[in-house]
Parts: C-alpha cells; sequence; structure tokens
C-alpha cells in the first residue's frame, strides 16, 4: 500500500510444508482445496483476507493443516472457477470440486491437464477473462 501503486492489488497464497503440517496464508485467494486420502471427501480451506496492497495494517489469518499420507492440495487462481460458459454461468467452486474429486488418483500433470480439459469444455467459445494458474501437490 506505501508504494502508491493507486488501483494495483495482488492476491497470494503462502503456504509452509514441514513434515505433516502446513502452515497457510492467504490475500485475496480463493480456497485451497485438499482431497482427504482417508475420507475420500475434498475439503476447502478458507483464508480470508484482502489482497496485498488494499490497506495498511490489515492482519491476515494463518491456519495449521495436518496432512496425511495420499491427501492432494490443489491451490488455483480465481480465473479457474470464474469460467463463464455460453450462458455467462460460472464453473463454480462445486464443479471444480467435483473435477477435482474425478481426477486424484492420476499424477499431478494428468490432474492439471483433466481440470484445464474440463474448464475448456465448460467455456466452450466462451474466451477466457482472466489468467488460470494451478499449483498441485501429492502428499507422500
Amino acid at each position: 500500500k506505501r508504494m502508491n501503486l493507486g488501483n494495483l492489488y495482488m492476491g497470494l497464497t503462502i503456504a509452509r510444508i514441514r513434515g505433516n503440517k502446513m502452515t497457510i496464508s492467504a490475500a485475496g485467494m480463493p480456497p485451497v482445496l485438499i482431497f482427504r486420502q482417508k475420507e475420500q471427501a475434498v475439503e476447502e480451506i478458507i483464508l480470508k483476507g484482502l489482497p496485498l496492497g488494499g490497506q495498511i495494517g490489515f492482519t491476515y489469518d494463518q491456519r495449521i493443516i495436518e496432512l496425511a499420507k495420499g491427501d492432494v492440495l490443489l491451490f488455483m487462481t480465481d480465473g479457474y472457477p470464474e469460467l463463464f460458459n455460453e450462458n455467462w454461468e460460472t464453473l463454480d467452486y462445486d464443479r471444480v470440486k467435483e473435477y477435482f474429486l474425478e481426477s486424484v488418483n492420476k499424477s499431478p500433470a494428468e490432474i492439471i491437464r483433466h481440470l484445464s480439459d474440463a474448464g475448456r469444455k465448460w467455456q466452450k467459445d466462451q474466451s477466457q477473462n482472466d489468467d488460470i494458474t494451478f499449483v498441485l501437490i501429492k502428499v507422500k
């Protein structure tokens, strides 16, 4: 904020993984999705925080998350769940979780390919309005 960049803001997720614990904080980013191997379900880690550059002195939440062997973490930018189809409906997080769950047993590259293909199928001829970035981590 003190850099005086006007209306320029930045979303950011920071995660540190040590052993079976992940410490995570976010600024203006979508939830992190975690496929929990034990429960065979997708969990949303929602961290509310203003984008960087929005307010001086804002305190960002930090959480410590336990991870287990076989868990799969999906970090993404908001461009993916906000993809529009021809009816101007967004892909949204429920569909993202479905697509993620369909592919969790594949390699990281195959999971990302599956998500990308599903997004292209959803949007059909609509143009992409925002960046899409995925980071995928499989816990060994």
